[in-house]
């Protein structure tokens, strides 16, 4: 699979990312070894191996949920660097 700039303007795009031309250059040819590696991984034989699932035999351990109270809503809010009437502003991380 090639590995255009027209590819990686759409990640950027996708992804909210912004990327000089140097920088854009350098993540096509990064791209594109790492996808020669996944290449040369789809080579191996793997005839007769069973697919890992998971890698610990026993699995997820789980914990029982356990309801806590929630600290009061004066002390939460007093420990935002900034807050509106009962609610918490954060800064826009996605442009319109």
């Amino acid at each position: 699979m090639a590995v255009t700039q027209a590819d990686i303007d759409r990640a950027a795009t996708l992804a909210a990312l912004s990327f000089s031309e140097e920088e854009a250059r350098r993540l096509v040819e990064e791209f594109k070894r790492v996808l020669s590696w996944i290449d040369k991984l789809r080579e191996v034989d793997t005839e007769g191996v069973e697919p890992l699932t998971y890698v610990h035999q026993k699995g997820i351990m789980f914990r029982e949920d356990e309801t806590r109270p929630c600290p009061p809503r004066d002390d939460a809010l007093r420990n935002a660097p900034q807050h509106t009437g009962e609610f918490f502003v954060a800064p826009r991380v996605r442009r319109s």
